[in-house]
């Protein structure tokens, strides 16, 4: 009995150091794509980024369909009116270059569930 309670505590003990050790907050700043490249300017001309107008922050990205119309997910979009958002188009940064446009209109799939997230689809209208 007293090995097991030896094992036991020894286990937990490590158990408690290893989770410790998780919650400690990083000394530095690391980059979340690992292995990956930069993309070049122009590399992914279709790529955009959705911003909240009044904050000045990217909230979500997308793809371009045509002049008109983004795809993105429907997670995206639910907090924020067309008026809210913006779409920078034509860069791989976000703080220089591309062009701004104004959001129009935004559908969400109808069949979108924010609980499960099935059917996590929308479409950005932009001017």
């Amino acid at each position: 009995m007293e090995r097991f309670l030896k094992i036991f505590t020894t286990f937990s003990l490590i158990l408690v150091l290893f989770d410790l050790g998780l919650a400690l907050p990083a000394t530095h700043q690391t980059v979340r794509v690992v292995g990956g490249d930069k993309a070049k300017p122009g590399q992914f001309p279709f790529i955009v980024s959705i911003n909240v107008r009044d904050q000045a922050m990217h909230w979500c990205g997308g793809s371009i369909i045509n002049e008109n119309w983004i795809v993105t997910a429907a997670h995206c979009m639910l907090y924020w009116s067309p008026r809210e958002l913006e779409v920078l188009v034509g860069t791989n940064t976000l703080d220089s270059g591309g062009t701004k446009y104004s959001a129009l209109t935004i559908i969400v799939h109808p069949a979108y569930n924010d609980t499960i997230y099935t059917d996590d689809i929308a479409l950005l209208k932009i001017d």
